[in-house]
């Protein structure tokens, strides 16, 4: 199916469509939260059914976005913030039901350098699983929230998240795993970078409510920090109501390794090839699972920028 370009659509927006859009893929274009246009009207972005879509999101004003998979859905969504104004508030409201099986990619990218806050609620139903990977790049100053709720039985999520500051400001990151079903299982891997004399916060907490017997729950922290004046605090805390359940989290932070950047430098690399092939061994386990085409080359083209 070709592209659908609307009369009225501006020349930047034909652009995106063709930089980030393969020719077969089904895609949503959403204006603060409204669907603009897409590859085919039924497309319903709070009642997905099995298949990819790709969603993409122009953002001028306060905005609240709202996707659902539904019951015993088998859905792939990649969804790129490509435009973000200054000074919005964007809330998102994602939901799988009973039975969902959900594979996710988002990129958030506060590119005009103002500021920018994100509230994000996750809703897992029983036996819904959610496989998500998230890449953050703020070039202004950033708050984001994003609170996971697993309310079924055997609720399962897996998640990976990369955020780069490389703003000169601080940005400041909350993660609640919220456990309130029995049997269900979440596995939080966080890698920051920060460098161009940014400070990076990032606050983990897990809670297990009393009843969730057989829970398990691990949560990781790992900070990579690229100047002498960036800086990374992780704050990693639990909160356990229930005895039958497993809980563990841990953070690492550090610079470069010298002696692996020497080892680099020594085969004939520059420090600046050295630096940037280190990061981004760092990422791989994110960027590793990013298909190629036009979207892994536009993600690596801003993570080129910012590092």
């Amino acid at each position: 199916m070709r592209f659908q370009i609307p009369e009225g659509m501006n020349r930047m927006e034909e652009q995106f469509k063709t930089k980030l859009l393969e020719e077969s893929e089904r895609y949503l274009i959403m204006r603060n939260g409204k669907t603009e246009t897409g590859s085919e009207p039924r497309i319903d972005p709070e009642a997905l059914g099995s298949g990819a879509v790709k969603i993409i999101h122009y953002i001028s004003a306060n905005t609240k976005i709202k996707l659902r998979a539904v019951v015993g859905a088998t859905v792939r969504i990649t969804e790129i913030f490509y435009e973000v104004g200054d000074n919005v508030k964007i809330e998102t409201d994602f939901e799988a039901e009973t039975g969902a099986c959900v594979s996710y990619f988002s990129f958030k990218n506060n590119q005009t350098g103002g500021n920018a806050g994100y509230v994000c609620e996750t809703r897992l139903g029983s036996n819904a699983s959610l496989t998500a990977r998230n890449l953050v790049i703020g070039q202004g100053q950033l708050n984001f929230s994003q609170n996971l709720f697993l309310q079924g039985k055997n609720a399962n999520l897996e998640m990976k998240s990369v955020i780069i500051n490389s703003s000169s400001q601080t940005h400041d990151y909350l993660f609640n795993i919220t456990h309130q079903a029995e049997q269900t299982v979440s596995r939080m891997t966080n890698f920051g970078i920060c460098n161009r004399l940014s400070k990076l916060n990032i606050a983990t907490d897990g809670i297990i409510q009393k009843g969730a017997k057989g829970t398990d729950l691990k949560q990781k922290n790992k900070g990579l920090i690229l100047d002498e004046k960036s800086s990374i605090a992780a704050s990693p805390w639990l909160e356990i109501n229930e005895h039958d359940c497993l809980a563990s989290h841990g953070a690492s932070i550090g610079a470069i390794d010298d002696d692996e950047l020497y080892y680099l430098m020594s085969r004939g690399l520059t420090r600046e090839q050295s630096e940037k092939l280190i990061v981004g061994g760092f990422m791989n386990p994110l960027l590793s699972e990013v298909p190629e085409g036009k979207v892994r080359q536009y993600l690596l083209e801003w993570i080129d920028a910012s590092i």
